[in-house]
């Protein structure tokens, strides 16, 4: 057809021109060859082999002989340009001179086709390396292979084509531990598993590659008896577990510290002398187990895994821990009196949910070649000096922190380094490869990355509520268990600093570490006068209330009681009228109780000189399961109440120029309880309003007592409600169910005396026995458990300095 593209000509017979003459030899030694066919015999028109299909294809008749010639001087390969129906001869090109002389060196392109096993390629000599690396780096000084060996002749080669000499490498065999535990995780990871345990190999090291694949390793779908349907949903990421105990295990790899997905790892029964900083990168790491290694120190970065990641378990014991020396140590709180040989004892109940932190060691300045620094130096004075400005890294700290990013850095041995690198230097070297083994280290205060350090101390902390698991449920133990003493056991935490200006936050002088007096400045004075005073108590039916109403008449104060229904209790009423006292009937949650009680007392000459807010409920449960009318009805009575009779009462104090407020308040407003998220609220709200108004009418001889009680022998369980709205089941087994069921069920113990209290109490008011001379003091914990609650406080509050201290500073307007 007209539109069809026209087929190429019909192939033409070509006749290849005579071949040159050859001489005598090369024709005698070549009648024992094959005879060389031509492109195209001249005898038939036609190929004896199929013809090509492409242009690209080779031409089947070109045979071993076109590779190899069989005479030196004679063509290689013929090629051909152009399409198979016209392809030309291409002209031959000058052939390179002198190109063997200056190619004497292997390509490194070998396919092996002369040898088919391996161990004919591998070199049996150990030292194939080093003379490999020798002829690479210096091709002149490099010594001869120790093993060179020559490949065998095949038929087409000759006694005039050149040999090259080949090196034959042996692989590095690798250990039966090593490939036993490649064999766990390999099956580990075909089959899905979990839990890789990896214990009792007898491993000196990890070997590189190991642990890597964990990364991806995805956990199988569990398929149940019953369908799988649309709404059917299962997590695949795996809850990954890693067992390394009973080896000899002296260093860890990086590849450890970036499996994110892990969530246990034990190293019991190891060589380990320190676990690399590069740990606080398992965000996920719950439970930890360390014992049995020849640790002196944990690195500082487990206490972030344990504040603000996941670890909830950690085993520790035994190691080589050093024992706190209390002389040398920087007291960061006074966790024991002066007189004391040992450590306090604490209740359980009263270990709280976070790491304690005790004290600080003495700081250790090291020069730049990574060598202590004698404190009796002149070096040492100038890097005091430096503490206070903003240290850039050193040339030779930001070459270290560059060669830790070389690839394969950390497969370096000590004969790869040159010999020309200064002897001074080799150390760095070292500790830059260790440190790029171990996956590099981050400064514990500023956050940057470095290779030598500059300073270093040991912070000691009591990690105790982890070391006995966060699922040990303090609040609803037995009596038998709650009631043995608790002794503090601080953990020493190795911190680094990259600079001189890094260091401690807050350090106390040495001078004052045995006995250290916080004093508040400006203080207020007061004075009381010397007559009996009249004490006005709310919530006099039972428990505190009552105790400070009972002491306060036995020292023959006047005491006017109150209560929402005295007739409930006629007998109280009965006593404390006897001795002189009153009883009012005050519903605290009456707008209009306060202004009406105070008529009555002002019309009775009742001039009220002591305010007692003891009234109070508490209603339990969840933050999210309380309702708008709950909320409400909790803050009437714990804040709108007690601050209806401040308005009422404070107003005649100040015109007299005298008067206390006492309120009681609780340590789950200062520390924040679960399920107490209702009272908490309220109590927090009453003592910010006094920490104000304690400010306002100092000037005027009136102070306000803030009490914060912990666990008391009162009615406080009974007064309890929980919210009308059901738990939901999420909180199952949590903090709050647990709580509402010790408190709900009369389960929780308490161990506070609340006679004793009411002693207190009343003293630090009169300035009597234990208040003698601390007038001046606005807040009175009580409770054995209200001291680590308290100090756990302060503890955030540092922590959060530390944190952010320079960022607080730094966010101001630039005029």
């Amino acid at each position: 057809m007209d539109g069809e593209v026209p087929l190429p000509p019909p192939r033409r017979i070509r006749h290849r021109s005579p071949a040159p003459a050859r001489s005598a030899t090369n024709a005698a030694s070549s009648l024992d060859r094959t005879r060389r066919l031509s492109r195209f015999d001249d005898c038939s028109s036609q190929p004896s082999s199929d013809p090509a299909l492409f242009s690209s294809d080779d031409i089947p008749a070109s045979g071993l002989e076109n590779y190899h010639a069989t005479t030196p001087g004679s063509g290689r390969k013929r090629r051909y340009r152009g399409t198979w129906w016209g392809e030309q001869v291409l002209d031959p090109k000058r052939k390179r001179g002198e190109f063997k002389e200056k190619r004497n060196v292997d390509s490194g392109v070998w396919m092996g086709s002369d040898e088919s096993s391996v161990e004919s390629i591998m070199s049996s000599d150990p030292a194939w390396g080093d003379d490999l690396r020798k002829s690479v780096l210096d091709p002149k000084n490099a010594s001869t292979p120790s093993t060179p060996i020559a490949p065998r002749a095949s038929a087409t080669d000759t006694e005039q084509t050149p040999t090259q000499v080949r090196v034959r490498f042996r692989g590095m065999a690798e250990s039966q531990q090593h490939q036993a535990a490649r064999k766990v995780v390999n099956e580990c990871l075909e089959k899905g598993h979990e839990t890789i345990d990896l214990g009792n190999f007898q491993m000196g090291t990890i070997p590189p590659g190991l642990l890597k694949p964990l990364q991806h390793l995805t956990k199988l779908p569990s398929v149940s008896e019953t369908p799988v349907s649309e709404d059917f949903f299962t997590s695949l990421t795996p809850f990954l577990r890693l067992y390394l105990p009973n080896n000899s295990l002296e260093t860890l790899p990086k590849d450890l510290f970036e499996l994110e997905k892990l969530m246990v790892l034990s190293l019991r029964n190891n060589r380990l002398t320190e676990i690399p900083s590069s740990i606080g990168r398992l965000n996920n790491l719950r439970s930890l187990n360390l014992a049995v290694n020849q640790l002196e120190f944990l690195p500082w970065e487990l206490l972030t895994l344990m504040r603000d990641g996941n670890l909830a378990h950690l085993t520790v014991h035994p190691n080589k821990f050093p024992k706190m020396d209390s002389k040398k140590v920087q007291w960061l709180k006074r966790f024991r009196d002066e007189s004391a040989s040992s450590l306090p004892l604490i209740p359980p109940e009263a270990v709280g949910a976070y790491p304690l932190h005790m004290a600080n060691g003495p700081v250790t300045y090291f020069d730049p070649y990574g060598k202590v620094i004698n404190p009796n130096s002149s070096l040492y004075n100038e890097m005091q000096a430096k503490a206070t400005s903003k240290n850039a890294p050193s040339l030779r700290e930001l070459a270290l922190r560059q060669a830790t990013k070389l690839e394969n850095f950390d497969q370096t041995t000590d004969e790869d380094f040159p010999e020309e690198v200064p002897w001074t230097l080799l150390p760095a070297l070292k500790k830059a490869r260790e440190v790029c083994i171990a996956g590099g280290q981050s400064c514990s205060v500023c956050g940057r990355e470095y290779v030598m350090p500059c300073t270093q101390w040991t912070e000691w902390w009591d990690v105790s509520h982890y070391e006995m698991g966060q699922d040990w449920n303090w609040a609803v133990q037995s009596s038998e268990i709650r009631a043995r003493a608790y002794m503090l056991r601080p953990l020493p935490f190795r911190r680094h600093g990259c600079s001189p200006s890094c260091l401690p936050r807050l350090v106390i002088p040495t001078t004052t570490h045995t006995h250290h007096k916080t004093t508040m400045a400006s203080q207020p004075t007061f004075t009381k006068p010397n007559r009996p005073l009249t004490w006005l108590i709310t919530g006099c039916s039972s428990g505190l209330g009552l105790s400070i109403a009972r002491i306060a008449q036995s020292k023959h104060h006047t005491v006017i009681a109150t209560s929402r229904q005295p007739t409930r209790t006629p007998e109280l009423v009965t006593e404390i009228t006897q001795n002189g006292g009153e009883w009012h009937t005050l519903d605290v949650n009456d707008p209009t109780a306060a202004s009406e009680l105070l008529s009555k007392l002002e019309h009775a000459d009742h001039k009220i000189d002591i305010l007692v807010n003891n009234a109070g409920y508490a209603i339990l449960g969840a933050v999210e399961q309380f309702s708008d009318s709950e909320l409400r009805a909790q803050m009437e009575t714990v804040y709108f109440g007690p601050s209806r009779l401040i308005h009422q009462f404070v107003p005649g104090m100040r015109e007299r120029r005298f008067g206390v407020v006492v309120n009681i308040s609780s340590g789950a407003g200062l520390e924040g309880r679960e399920s107490m998220g209702a009272y908490a609220a309220a109590k927090a709200a009453m003592d910010g309003l006094s920490k104000v108004l304690a400010k306002e009418v100092a000037p005027f001889n009136v102070r306000l007592l803030t009490v914060w009680l912990g666990v008391f022998d009162t009615a406080f369980g009974t007064a309890c409600l929980t919210a009308e709205k059901p738990l939901p089941g999420d909180y199952e087994g949590s903090v709050v169910a647990q709580m509402l069921e010790a408190i709900t069920e009369g389960k929780l113990v308490a161990d506070g005396d609340k006679e004793k209290a009411a002693k207190v109490i009343y003293e630090v008011v009169q300035g009597e026995g234990v208040g003698s001379g601390h007038e001046s003091e606005r807040f009175l914990p009580l409770g054995r458990d209200m001291i680590p609650r308290v100090k756990l406080v302060r503890d955030q509050l540092d922590h959060s300095l530390d944190v952010f201290g320079d960022v607080a500073g730094n966010v101001y307007l630039t005029r």
